[in-house]
């Protein structure tokens, strides 16, 4: 019985360990300009509701085509 606590115990605190390391990832999104099709990711970005989800978006302009 007392090895079953300590395994329990063991896997617990190494599960709050890993959540200590899971930061916020960062990711790079291009957007072709100042459109309706690219105000969904503006939105997203300036209201933090990717920070919410642990997203650290950063948004670059690039030309369209076939660069993006």
């Amino acid at each position: 019985m007392k090895r079953k606590i300590f395994s329990l115990a063991c896997v617990a605190i190494l599960q709050l360990i890993g959540w200590r390391f899971a930061a916020a990832q960062d990711i790079y999104m291009s957007y072709p300009g100042l459109t309706g099709e690219s105000a969904p990711l503006w939105i997203a970005t300036e209201a933090g509701i990717l920070k919410e989800y642990g997203i650290d978006a950063k948004l670059v302009y690039m030309e369209g085509g076939s660069t993006i």
